[in-house]
């Protein structure tokens, strides 16, 4: 599902958002892993930056679904694996409808996955 753009973004008219532009957000290297929340994995290539996150992570629980940065994985003195994000998004909403149009993506090159 497309978001539709607030009122700020369609004043400034953006082009990504823009029919007959390019998706937003294009998916490739798509691996399924099917592990607790994790449905699987894949690049995202954001196209107005010119830019891809490598190894995002598609997670879904009940109908809530989302998307998550690659992590650094560290040991605490316990020894207990832990996972420190390497990025994130300022805004939840901005964090929202990545999410949205990542996830859309994916379904795209993955067959709608389940």
């Amino acid at each position: 599902m497309t978001p539709r753009p607030s009122s700020g973004e369609a004043a400034r008219g953006n082009a990504y958002l823009s029919p007959g532009a390019p998706p937003p957000i294009v998916a490739s290297n798509w691996r399924p892993v099917g592990k607790n929340t994790l449905v699987g994995a894949a690049d995202l290539t954001v196209t107005k930056w010119r830019f891809t996150f490598r190894g995002c992570l598609w997670h879904r629980k009940g109908e809530r679904e989302w998307i998550s940065f690659p992590a650094k994985e560290w040991t605490d003195k316990d020894g207990n694996r832990k996972f420190s994000s390497l990025g994130e998004f300022v805004s939840h909403g901005d964090a929202r409808r990545f999410s949205e149009l990542a996830i859309a993506a994916i379904k795209q090159i993955a067959g709608g996955a389940p």
